[in-house]
């Protein structure tokens, strides 16, 4: 009977999970859809306008803000997520997210096998999106990395996601006591259990952090 009730509390749990990382994705959304509707469309105004007076700096100012919005939109929810037929492939995904860290001068490399299996679930593309994104926050905001790399495998019925980076690693009473929020790892094993994925996270003191991503396809 205990084992029994012990199994029930598991899935009450992992629906739990799932409707919080739901309504974070709904507003991450209705966020998204808010800064395009108005400010991007806004500060759109005001680069035509300052374009037809020839005031240059404005009309600079304000494309970069419009391009700085477009990026924060995509990072909230890439546009093809709303779409029911999704065309997005996984490598495109994760090599915009290297290629945007990249430009905000934090090295990002991306590699990927030529030949990546589509995923046509779009709720797991986009969990496995949200995990190597927190993954990448990580290396740049908390283990005090100089680069990172996404690596995308194809190999035996499985894609296969590392994301490396040499930084100052993961404390172990992070990794070992469940004081996780901080970094997102519960967030990203959350997601990792809801899609059926397999998310291993090897970190060692002043020796960079690996995390390895397996979705059996």
């Amino acid at each position: 009977a205990s084992f029994g009730f012990y199994k029930i509390r598991l899935l009450n749990q992992k629906k739990f999970n799932q409707k919080i990382l739901e309504i974070q994705e709904e507003e991450r959304l209705r966020i998204s859809n808010e800064l395009h509707d108005t400010i991007a469309q806004n500060l759109k105004s005001i680069q035509m306008v300052s374009e037809n007076q020839n005031n240059q700096p404005v009309s600079k100012l304000a494309e970069t803000s419009i391009n700085q919005i477009r990026t924060l939109c995509y990072n909230l929810m890439p546009p093809d997520f709303n779409i029911e037929k999704s065309d997005s492939k996984l490598e495109n995904l994760l090599d915009f997210l290297c290629k945007d860290l990249t430009s905000k001068g934090f090295a990002c490399h991306f590699f990927s096998d030529e030949k990546i299996p589509k995923i046509e679930d779009k709720n797991v593309l986009l969990n496995i999106f949200r995990i190597v994104q927190e993954a990448l926050n990580n290396a740049q905001i908390h283990s005090k990395a100089t680069n990172c790399s996404v690596l995308v495998k194809n190999k035996d019925s499985s894609i296969i996601i590392f994301v490396t980076d040499n930084g100052i690693g993961i404390p172990e009473e992070i990794l070992k006591n469940g004081k996780q929020n901080h970094y997102g790892i519960h967030s990203m094993r959350s997601r990792a259990e809801i899609i059926g994925a397999k998310l291993d996270i090897n970190s060692e003191e002043n020796d960079g952090t690996e995390i390895r991503l397996e979705i059996k396809i």
